[in-house]
């Protein structure tokens, strides 16, 4: 018995150690506050779905001019299963934010943004929120239409705020197709849903 208590007894004390380390550090992240983020450091991140982008996308990008513009650069990804191969995506986006509306101390909304950007197409198939081909070899370009809701949280939080966002999304080719035979896909047809959520730094 005495064996088994001594074998034990390291490992108990490593574990109490490595909580009051963890506990230690929690405690001291929640009574710093956070620091400002160097110019050149990215001031938020994306990670949402569709939009022509892919079936997992990650971006991060800088929101200037009390936030009413933000730049992005991307990376989409969908896996062989959707796609017949395995895609991978560069993107760019650029939006203009003309209204926020403050909901409450800790809650803004920005109701409608619209945006162009690119997406460099390695063809395959993505038909998760369009039956659309993906986009094809080449530099596309791409519209959007967006709203917004953002969460501030406190200062001591390791985010400045966060929240989820909704774009539709138009591809040139498929827009083009649009205009120039109203016989071919739909108006609703030529837009791709994105669902995504953002944290601002």
């Amino acid at each position: 018995m005495s064996r088994a208590r001594s074998r034990l007894s390291g490992p108990l004390r490593a574990a109490r150690s490595g909580a009051a380390l963890v506990l230690a550090a929690a405690t001291a992240c929640g009574a710093a506050e956070r620091q400002p983020l160097s110019p050149l450091v990215p001031n938020f991140t994306k990670f949402q779905s569709g939009g022509y982008l892919g079936f997992l996308t990650i971006g991060a990008g800088y929101a200037v001019l009390r936030e009413h513009l933000t730049v992005a650069g991307y990376v989409g990804w969908v896996p062989a299963g959707l796609g017949g191969k395995t895609i991978v995506t560069p993107a760019f986006g650029v939006s203009y934010r003309p209204v926020r509306v403050e909901l409450d101390p800790e809650r803004s909304w920005w109701p409608l943004y619209v945006g162009i950007g690119g997406v460099f197409g390695t063809g395959g198939r993505f038909p998760v929120f369009t039956a659309d081909p993906f986009p094809p070899p080449g530099l596309r370009f791409l519209a959007h239409l967006g709203t917004e809701l953002r969460v501030r949280l406190s200062r001591a939080a390791p985010l400045e705020s966060h929240g989820p966002f909704v774009e539709v999304t138009a591809l040139d080719k498929t827009s083009l197709l649009w205009l120039d035979n109203r016989e071919g896909p739909g108006f609703w047809q030529i837009w791709s849903t994105t669902v995504g959520y953002k944290a601002a730094f």
